[in-house]
């Protein structure tokens, strides 16, 4: 990852990159927990818009999935789709975006 200079320059259509203060409160208030440091930095990442790519990796429960949702608590009207393998996990990656206020929809 690149110096946080990039991070906290606004990205090419102005949006700023919130603080790591700022995410934690967020998260805290959505979540309902305190996302680890490499989680906010992913998140912070994802919102710089200085990346083609986001690789992130982490053992099984770990806590990925939260670099799934966290920069929706930004930036509310993207669109985020998440293609899974089981029809079951689908569901549930539905109902824990609706558990965080985020609007979801499972397609099977």
């Amino acid at each position: 990852m690149t110096g946080s200079a990039d991070i906290d320059s606004p990205t090419p259509t102005g949006f700023v990159v919130p603080s790591r203060d700022e995410i934690v409160k967020v998260s805290l208030e959505r979540l309902g927990f305190e996302p680890c440091r490499w989680q906010v930095d992913v998140c912070r990442a994802i919102l710089s818009c200085n990346y083609k790519n986001i690789i992130s990796t982490a053992a099984t429960g770990a806590g990925k999935t939260v670099n799934f949702w966290t920069p929706l608590f930004f930036q509310e009207d993207k669109t985020l789709v998440i293609v899974v393998p089981l029809k079951d996990l689908g569901q549930q990656m539905a109902d824990l975006a609706a558990s965080y206020r985020l609007s979801s929809v499972n397609v099977m």
